[in-house]
């Protein structure tokens, strides 16, 4: 539960906000301006987490630069021989080497500008992230053009969720391979929300390659195609023979242009996956235990944590009963105002956020089994999909008639999510400055 402390921080900062907001008549303001002062506020909040984060004290940071630093010094990949934990550091041996290959350019330059100084390296790389991240913003505004969202309430939660969503301030900010496979995946959910051709597969294809030559987890976005291609098909929009040509057209490219890293892995590891060499498993004392330990976990640490174990949290409650909320909303909306909520979008929207809802939950899956088997269910695996769990929130907030409380009604997601970062701000820096 929150600390009466916490909470009071938290309201006393949304209160606060929400009351500048409304004195400046911001509901005057054009989304585009909004969107532009939230994200400015973004860049600074996330310079903040990059120079006053100390070095290494984000999760597995360290065993992330360590890789760049191998491809720097080997030239060659390396291979994985230690264990999730070791005191090496070098536990991400056995992942995909995009992210790395990105970032070794970046450690070169500061290698010869500032004779080797780590400290200086990994902020050099952490810029990276917070590249990546804007990127990630502006391939969700083109989704939501390209679902054609009118209302402003929901565009600027989007914005404000991507902008201000602590945990996500503070992993955009420092070193870790999940900043490149989000964007990647922001790239594959605006082509996924065009309208089907040759050439938006073909790109949707190498993008998802890309994609799995950063992370395991990408698999995700291949249901998420499947998904989407099966719903067009069904409901009139594709032929099957046509659907039929999109898949295989996709999953032929990308396993052309993914294929060659996980054949490695079938010769150095004798396993596609490899992630058996480097994660430990874990033996739960009972599985109601594990169960009832690792959605906490996950809820807690999608919300508000940093730090090199997740160590640092601040009042994940308010970020987990605002999805009840949103959760309950949806259901509301799908039992008694089905009409409204399918006439939100065009057909096409439709299709993609059933799609997403379908992708979430095998998100949600996919998690858990890697929790079950080595207990990391962290929060932040979910962020591939966080445009549209953040869209899927907004919708379902609308739903519940938030919209019809003020006619300034769109400034509460701002307002919430900025209070949110700046008190959790507020919270790491002091334990930050213990350890500087």
């Amino acid at each position: 539960m929150a600390g009466g402390r916490e909470l009071l921080i938290f309201a006393a900062v949304f209160l606060l906000l929400l009351y500048a907001l409304y004195r400046y008549r911001s509901s005057q303001i054009p989304f585009r301006r909004i969107c532009l002062s939230v994200t400015v506020i973004g860049v600074c909040c996330r310079l903040f987490f990059l120079f006053f984060t100390p070095t290494f004290y984000a999760p597995d940071e360290q065993a992330h630069f360590n890789y760049v630093k191998y491809l720097y010094d080997n030239r060659s990949f390396p291979v994985q021989t230690t264990r999730t934990g070791a005191p090496t550091n070098d536990w991400e041996y056995y992942q995909p080497p995009l992210y790395y290959l990105v970032s070794a350019p970046i450690y070169a330059t500061s290698m010869t500008s500032f004779n080797g100084d780590h400290h200086t390296s990994v902020r050099m790389i952490r810029l990276l992230s917070i590249l990546l991240w804007g990127i990630n913003v502006l391939l969700a505004l083109k989704v939501l053009d390209n679902l054609r969202v009118k209302n402003t309430f929901v565009k600027t939660f989007v914005i404000s969720m991507i902008s201000f969503l602590p945990t996500y301030a503070s992993l955009s900010s420092v070193v870790n391979n999940d900043n490149l496979l989000i964007t990647l995946g922001g790239a594959i959910l605006y082509l996924l929300s065009k309208k089907r051709s040759v050439s938006n597969s073909l790109v949707l294809a190498v993008v998802l390659g890309l994609a799995l030559l950063t992370k395991l987890t990408a698999v995700i976005y291949l249901l998420l195609i499947v998904a989407m291609l099966l719903l067009q098909w069904m409901r009139k929009r594709l032929s099957f023979s046509s659907a039929g040509f999109h898949l295989v057209l996709i999953l032929v490219l990308a396993g052309v242009v993914a294929s060659p890293w996980y054949v490695r892995n079938v010769i150095v590891y004798g396993d596609i996956t490899a992630e058996k060499i480097a994660n430990i498993r874990v033996h739960w004392p009972s599985t109601s235990y594990a169960l009832q330990f690792i959605q906490q976990y996950m809820k807690e640490s999608f919300w508000s944590v940093a730090g090199i174990r997740n160590n640092i949290r601040f009042l994940p409650t308010a970020g987990i009963y605002l999805s009840y909320l949103a959760l309950v909303g949806l259901l509301y909306g799908l039992v008694l105002r089905r009409r409204e909520m399918v006439d939100f979008f065009e057909d096409e929207g439709t299709a993609f956020l059933t799609a997403s809802a379908l992708a979430i939950v095998a998100n949600i899956a996919l998690v858990f089994r890697f929790a079950v088997l080595y207990s990391q269910g962290q929060g932040r695996f979910l962020f591939p999909m966080l445009i549209p769990i953040s869209l899927l929130m907004a919708i379902g907030l609308k739903m519940l008639g938030i919209t019809r409380l003020s006619r300034n009604a769109h400034l509460f997601p701002v307002a919430f999510f900025l209070a949110y970062l700046l008190s959790f701000m507020s919270h790491t820096s002091k334990i930050f400055v213990q350890l500087w």
